[in-house]
């Protein structure tokens, strides 16, 4: 469930920062060349914070749990117990 919110909110922040480069042409064809970089500034750095949290999501895929190791038999030791997410 966490994973699919970062997701969510990730893309809505991607979204949210063309919407704000889509201003900065609105202020560049009105000859406000201030205000157009400084939206370009603040698109990219949401932009930036939405990739973020879309790769976060995708890494907190659960990974399977790994096999015990051939060593640990060899030597008489028991298995360690693997533990579910």
């Amino acid at each position: 469930m966490r994973r699919a919110a970062y997701e969510v909110v990730g893309l809505g922040l991607v979204l949210a920062g063309l919407y704000f480069f889509w201003e900065s042409v609105a202020f560049f064809t009105s000859r406000d060349y201030v205000a157009g970089v400084l939206e370009i500034f603040v698109g990219l750095a949401v932009t930036r914070a939405g990739l973020e949290l879309v790769k976060l999501g995708i890494l907190l895929v659960p990974q399977p749990a790994l096999p015990p190791r051939p060593a640990d038999f060899e030597l008489g030791r028991e298995a360690p117990e693997t533990r579910g997410p």
